[in-house]
């Protein structure tokens, strides 16, 4: 038999395979025409509402305010700007936004938002794109790999990672739980490759893919807390026990989890000190710093209603109490199902794949335990789960529980007969049909009884051909199908960027933030709305967002005796102005999360702020106001003041 030399290109051969080629082809050709899932399109950011500007497919979902008011802005802001522009009232914001500013090492651990800084040079449209597509294109090349790692099937490594990106909480939470999982997944992947190395005697490429591991893993302790303790951390551990539980490949597991840990323990300390003001403020807020909360029992509803959250895609849909990003979640029955397919299997081992399949479902248990036991003051001392709302567990839990499923469902062998089938997906149909019901009666009056039959029906079918047939393909994609059906109209397709780029009022605040930026310089509104132009436009303002916490010093300038700190000392804030006339200075939060100030735009500038123009929804009288050329936003003539010196 003849000899065969290994390609010097061989490595680089997977890259052409189609599950690797086809997502990379579509984000590049998706970034390059500005295609993302962001509701920018709102009527709040248009110019002129009945002209709008730029190509839209869908409906602008008014409840993703955090994401088409907020984080979209600040991102647009960095490409205007080259570099992140926030209020002086709050503390630098850069771990919590996961963009960088001036910090190093923070650069290369956020690298995708640090793209964003070639905005001065790059069309906006496919930058913004490409960085919010990135983390889905993470999952996609590394999660189907993950789970054949640790075991699963190629079929139902797809199938996890299809479930887990049609999910209503992926879609209702702007693809939040994807960021979260797609770079917790690759950096452990990562990891996984450099034990490989290792055992190789490659020991420079296996240091290599550890610290990259590394590097994606540091960011699981910056950004949302609760989700990256939920989704990223049961993910992480059953990673680390798969590498370290044969004996015989212990020391390379060990190494790479020594390398990786190093790696991210290294660039966390060098983040924390380059950003120390930042996180001091954050941890010493009232919200939600100190917030300390413990678990307690939660309705079935909010545990295992998504099956009937298709309803959500209805815009006549009522809901009581709760709005739709509160009430979507992950496919939480996944769970159910895991476990019960668990007990019942003979196939479990003492293989690293089952201490990994194991680990997980640990994980996913105690959780769980998080949502329907009360803990009490016991909870509430819980270092890190006394940090995750229960509500939040419930949101979330049904992402690592649907990977868990693909895990289980690999090592699951077609029981002999129909009964084990039939009563597996009968229990996993009337638990569907309970949590639909509360659903149904607690928060969404308008879903029909025959609705929420017709999805409990579904998940028993589903559930019923998956356990009966695993062999098989089809019993896998008809549940995708499914859950991509009751989400596919969730969020709107936009292409470009709308009235924040093509508007002659974006394009005027452009202008203006060049200037402002150049001359230390601050604008300063009484709309959030504005508030949100002139944050994509570059523009430096006094309000807006407020993420990590207050900056105090520059908080005493507007209340001296620090007798309203209860009221200022917050993150993941907004802060907003109302003009009045007078020297009296009201500062309220209405709610946890908005911070309000009362005051007369002409005291701004005695108090130690350079605000030079204000904008306001109505015409103002003062002294030291000169009118300007008004400003048109939201389709309304928005009054625009000089602030004489």
């Amino acid at each position: 038999m003849p000899h065969i030399h290994s390609s010097p290109y061989r490595p680089f051969l997977h890259w052409l395979k189609p599950t690797t080629a086809i997502p990379i082809v579509l984000y590049i050709i998706l970034s390059a025409l500005g295609v993302s899932t962001s509701s920018l399109g709102s009527d709040y950011l248009r110019q002129d509402s009945t002209k709008p500007l730029g190509y839209e497919f869908g409906a602008p979902q008014s409840i993703r305010s955090d994401e088409f008011l907020r984080n979209t802005p600040m991102q647009l802001g960095v490409l205007a700007a080259g570099e992140t522009i926030s209020s002086p009232l709050a503390a630098e914001p850069d771990l919590v936004t996961q963009i960088p500013n001036a910090g190093f090492v923070e650069t290369i651990v956020f690298f995708d938002a640090a793209a964003l800084r070639l905005g001065p040079f790059l069309p906006d449209s496919m930058l913004f794109a490409g960085y919010r597509l990135f983390p889905l294109l993470l999952l996609l090349l590394f999660c189907p790999r993950w789970l054949q790692k640790l075991g699963a099937k190629p079929k139902l490594a797809w199938f996890g990672t299809s479930l887990f990106i049609f999910s209503p909480a992926t879609f209702w939470w702007s693809f939040l739980p994807v960021t979260i999982a797609g770079f917790a997944i690759a950096g452990s992947y990562l990891v996984t490759v450099a034990a490989e190395r290792w055992e190789q005697s490659r020991r420079l490429s296996a240091v290599l893919y550890a610290a990259g591991g590394g590097i994606l893993l540091a960011r699981l302790v910056t950004g949302y807390i609760p989700w990256a303790l939920t989704i990223g951390v049961p993910i992480v551990l059953a990673t680390s026990v798969w590498l370290v539980w044969p004996k015989a490949e212990r020391r390379f597991g060990l190494l790479a989890l020594a390398a990786g840990s190093l790696t991210s323990v290294s660039v966390l300390v060098l983040m924390v000190w380059e950003n120390l003001p930042g996180i001091k403020a954050q941890l010493a807020t009232v919200y939600p710093g100190q917030r300390i909360t413990t678990g307690r029992a939660l309705d079935p509803g909010e545990l295992f209603g998504a099956p009937v959250l298709f309803k959500l895609q209805s815009s006549g849909t009522v809901l009581v109490g709760t709005n739709a990003s509160e009430i979507s979640t992950g496919f939480t029955i996944a769970l159910v199902l895991a476990v019960a397919m668990i007990a019942m299997s003979p196939n479990l081992g003492r293989d690293r794949d089952s201490a990994a399949m194991i680990t997980l479902a640990a994980c996913c248990l105690a959780w769980f335990s998080w949502v329907v036991v009360h803990w009490g003051t016991i909870g509430s001392k819980i270092p890190a789960a006394n940090l995750v709302d229960p509500l939040r567990v419930a949101q979330s839990l049904g992402f690592p529980a649907i990977l868990l499923l693909s895990l289980v469902l690999s090592r699951w062998a077609a029981p002999v007969g129909k009964a084990l089938p039939v009563l597996i997906a009968a229990s996993c149909a009337l638990i569907t049909a309970y949590g639909g019901g509360v659903t149904q009666q607690t928060r969404m009056p308008g879903l029909r009884g025959f609705e929420v039959g017709l999805a409990a029906f579904a998940i028993g079918a589903v559930v019923y051909f998956m356990v009966a047939h695993p062999h098989r393909r089809w019993p896998f994609i008809i549940p995708v199908l499914l859950a991509a059906s009751a989400v596919a109209f969730v969020n709107p397709i936009t292409i470009g960027l709308g009235d924040l780029r093509a508007s002659a009022s974006a394009q005027r605040m452009l202008e203006e933030g060049k200037k402002a930026r150049a001359a230390n310089e601050l604008w300063a509104t009484d709309l959030w709305f504005d508030d949100a132009l002139l944050d994509a436009t570059g523009t430096p303002i006094l309000g807006g967002n407020q993420m990590s916490g207050p900056n105090r010093e520059q908080w005493l300038k507007l209340d001296p005796t620090a007798q309203h700190e209860f009221v200022w000392n917050r993150g993941a804030s907004i802060i907003k102005f109302a003009w009045t006339v007078g020297p009296d200075i009201i500062i309220e939060s209405p709610q946890p999360d908005v911070i309000t100030v009362t005051v007369d735009p002409c005291t701004l500038q005695g108090r130690g702020f350079n605000v030079t123009y204000v904008v306001s929804t109505q015409p103002l009288q003062g002294s030291c106001l000169v009118p300007e050329q008004s400003l048109q936003w939201f389709s309304q003539n928005q009054f625009v003041y000089a602030v004489q010196k």
